[in-house]
């Protein structure tokens, strides 16, 4: 099960297909971690196509945002999320006036806000994690831009408004799959959890129930042998915590769910979910 990050996801994907061991990454979203065509590998998460086809075409036509400055951090996540967002984007009829990039590691975006500025965006889209994206909202305000500001699941955490603090108010930001509260099984899920864990964690449901797609395919093989139960995850029809999971020729989980998030009064508030294709 696993691994958590994109990064460390499609490397060990190859050598988990060159041994015949299956995974199911409760997280990584990178388009490239089933393009590869492994027969071992799957996910419960929505990608980053779905998510950033979502993002592009709520940007337009939601929000009503035509004019897009796109910032990416060269990650593989943040990379392919923008990439994905920028194709949406002017497929609905917004135009891309800016594409920049940065690191991982940066935290000054100074010069390349100053030059986004001077083409008078109307949001701006940042594909990457939450200490840079805090810096960021916070560096925008601090040049007087008025534009929205609309991230991914790297940016929509608590982490982002500890970090961005009074800054961090308007920020929009999607996640992968429903709010744990609107999951079939999310509020019974959430009191087993804490009451012996702890906080859950935005991950925890989605490990679950790529635990019970393997177990579930154990029993349908009647054996724990991957050699032998690998051929029932494609036909995986399963109801877990986090919804019903089926499998594409890929691996990747179908019509995946994308909910977007605001800051408002120093907290994330659900806005809407988008079922991905839709």
């Amino acid at each position: 099960i696993g691994h958590l990050n994109s990064g460390a996801t499609i490397p060990a994907s190859k050598i988990y297909s060159d041994n015949g061991v299956p995974q199911i990454s409760p997280s990584a979203t990178a388009v490239a971690y089933t393009a590869s065509g492994f027969k071992t590998a799957y996910r419960v998460m929505t990608n980053d196509a779905q998510q950033g086809s979502v993002l592009g075409n709520y940007a337009v036509t939601k929000l009503g945002t035509k004019k897009i400055a796109i910032i990416d951090d060269r990650t593989a996540y943040g990379q392919g999320l923008a990439d994905e967002v920028e194709k949406a984007a002017k497929a609905a009829g917004g135009d891309v006036v800016a594409r920049e990039y940065t690191s991982d590691r940066s935290t000054d975006f100074m010069a390349i806000l100053t030059s986004i500025k001077g083409k008078a965006p109307d949001l701006v889209f940042f594909g990457g994690m939450d200490p840079q994206a805090a810096p960021m909202i916070k560096q925008m305000k601090q040049l007087g831009m008025q534009a929205k500001f609309l991230g991914g699941d790297g940016a929509q955490t608590p982490k982002f408004i500890e970090l961005a603090g009074a800054d961090a108010e308007g920020a929009l930001a999607s996640n992968p799959g429903l709010p744990l509260d609107a999951m079939p099984g999310g509020s019974a899920f959430k009191a087993k959890f804490e009451a012996k864990y702890g906080k859950i964690q935005n991950y925890s449901p989605y490990a679950y129930d790529a635990m019970h797609v393997l177990i579930d395919a154990m029993k349908r093989a009647g054996s724990s042998d991957p050699s032998k139960y690998l051929a029932e995850l494609p036909k995986t029809d399963y109801q877990g915590v986090t919804g019903h999971i089926r499998f594409d020729a890929k691996g990747d989980i179908t019509g995946g769910a994308v909910t977007l998030y605001q800051v408002k009064d120093g907290k994330w508030q659900t806005l809407e979910t988008v079922q991905s294709g839709k």
